[in-house]
């Protein structure tokens, strides 16, 4: 077979462009709610490396495990609780400004944190934080769910794989500088950060590129009719994929939280030390799922989502039986830092790869089930549910690992095998062979 010339290509793309004339806008909104959607969890998952250094009394509030989890959780909490009425508010008046308005509210909060002279202060910035990161969820969703009306398994990856790999800069870059500048530093440039996604944010709302979507799908209905709506949509595909949800997440966000600690307790590191290993085996974690939401995405589209969600559960699974048993470990060290190829790392990976692989998957599962009309109102119920909710995970871990901290990951493995089992029940939704 020869390869078609430049004159053919040429041809073949303006067929395309014909066939969908927006696609460039399509692209746009899709990348920028990914930059969005990666901020929103940069800010959150900063915390996570810095929580020894924070926790210590030399720079930080001198608090104990217990209090520094249960600040974690506050946070997660308040993450979770603004999505609700901000995903009522995305279907009213459209999903950027809702973006624009959490982002404003996160660059305040990280104000309040870098200046907070003590725990009050700081505590009010944590809940500010929590806040302003919720308002994305359930607007970038809905957004990429209305501009993409088919096929949507494979953009709703992109959307999760970009938003991973932003995330990726994350636990070591604020764990590094912490260590070497202390933990206000590393806040001070994710603010740098927010401020230019916020100017790009006001330059799409003023070009109105999402009226060419939103107003096409979404019609005007009343209050009534609305709430008819929103509870005939509670099918049993819904209640099991939120419960699916909710116990993942359980999982990810007590793990997550758990890393760092994990790291200086069984390799005797410093708080320090701690902070910098644990940002670099977190951000690993997070290179495994960005992977994973493309493989996940496109899985969905081709097969259906119930075979994808339990092939990636039961690879997590594995990976925190794999990460609380330290079967192996292999003693190196980086810039004579010590440091370990150990089961904690290379479990994390794999918990990555199987946590994020079914991400777009829930998400294509809520898109093709809800109407469009108060689909940002699902994903905000859904965030919520699974991650206000998931604070549960950290309020536990602030008791549990009081005594032990490896006794946390029988609790993270319950979780996990809770989810496998909602999975065996649930119906198979799409699965075609995508074209893009």
């Amino acid at each position: 077979m020869t390869e078609p010339n430049d004159s053919e290509k040429r041809r073949t793309q303006s067929e395309t462009d014909k066939k969908d004339p927006l696609k460039s806008e399509r692209k746009l909104l899709l990348y920028f709610t990914s930059s969005a959607h990666a901020y929103t969890h940069i800010v959150i998952l900063a915390i996570v490396p810095l929580l020894p250094l924070i926790q210590s009394a030399d720079g930080g509030f001198n608090l104990s495990w217990r209090d520094t989890f249960l600040f974690a959780a506050v946070t997660l909490f308040f993450f979770g609780l603004g999505a609700v009425p901000m995903g009522y508010v995305s279907d009213r008046v459209g999903p950027l400004k809702v973006i624009c308005a959490g982002l404003i509210v996160i660059i305040t909060s990280i104000i309040v944190l870098i200046t907070a002279p003590n725990i009050i202060m700081f505590s009010a910035g944590l809940v500010l934080l929590g806040l302003g990161s919720s308002f994305y969820h359930p607007a970038g969703l809905s957004l990429v769910s209305q501009i993409y009306t088919k096929n949507r398994g494979l953009p709703m990856g992109i959307h999760g794989s970009l938003g991973n790999i932003g995330e990726l800069c994350t636990p070591i870059l604020s764990g590094i500088i912490g260590a070497m500048f202390g933990w206000r530093s590393a806040y001070l440039l994710w603010l740098m950060v927010g401020l230019v996604i916020l100017v790009i944010n006001l330059v799409l709302i003023n070009k109105g590129i999402q009226d060419k979507f939103i107003s096409i799908t979404r019609t005007t209905k009343n209050s009534s009719d609305m709430k008819t709506q929103f509870i005939r949509s509670f099918t049993r595909i819904i209640i099991l994929a939120l419960l699916f949800a909710l116990l993942f997440e359980l999982a990810y966000r007590g793990t997550n939280q758990l890393i760092p600690f994990t790291a200086k307790a069984f390799q005797g590191l410093s708080a320090a030390e701690a902070a910098g290993i644990g940002g670099i085996i977190v951000t690993l974690l997070m290179l495994g799922g960005a992977f994973a939401q493309l493989i996940g995405g496109r899985l969905s589209d081709r097969y259906g989502t119930k075979l994808p969600l339990f092939g990636f559960t039961s690879i997590s699974i594995i990976a925190l039986i794999l990460m609380k048993s330290q079967v192996f470990d292999i003693p190196v060290s980086v810039n004579g830092t010590p440091f370990a190829i150990d089961s904690l790392l290379v479990g994390a990976v794999m918990f990555g790869f199987g946590l994020f692989g079914t991400q777009p998957i829930i998400n294509t599962i809520l898109a093709e089930t809800t109407p469009s009309e108060i689909r940002g109102l699902f994903y905000g119920l859904t965030f919520f549910i699974k991650v206000g909710l998931a604070s549960i995970a950290l309020f536990a871990l602030a008791f549990i690992s009081e005594a032990t901290i490896n006794s946390g990951f029988y609790l993270m493995i319950t979780f996990a095998l809770g989810a496998l089992i909602v999975v065996m029940f649930m119906d198979d939704v799409g699965g075609q062979k995508a074209e893009y």
